[in-house]
C-alpha cells in the first residue's frame, strides 16, 4: 500500500471508532449490525484492514451515516 492509502485506511478506522463510541456501541454490537466479525471491526479501527467498498457501505449503514461520512476527516496533511 502506498502512504496515502495507508493514511486513509488508518483515518477511516479512527472515524469508524469515533462514530461507534459516539453511539455507545461495542465492537460486537457494530459487527452484528454490519454483518461483520468483531475481529474485522477491531482490524478496521486499528487501520490494519483495507475495507472493500461494500463493507464500508455496510458499516456506514450500521452507524447511521452516509458512506462519505466515513471519509469526512480523510485528507492528506501538508507533511504527508
Amino acid at each position: 500500500m502506498n502512504e496515502l492509502v495507508e493514511t486513509a485506511v488508518r483515518r477511516v478506522g479512527d472515524r469508524v471508532r469515533a462514530l461507534r463510541e459516539d453511539r455507545g456501541l461495542t465492537q460486537h454490537e457494530l459487527a452484528a449490525r454490519a454483518l461483520m466479525s468483531r475481529a474485522s471491526i477491531a482490524n478496521v479501527e486499528a487501520g490494519r484492514q483495507n475495507v472493500a467498498l461494500r463493507r464500508l457501505c455496510s458499516l456506514a449503514g450500521a452507524l447511521g451515516v452516509a458512506p462519505a461520512d466515513l471519509f469526512a476527516e480523510v485528507r492528506p496533511s501538508a507533511d504527508e
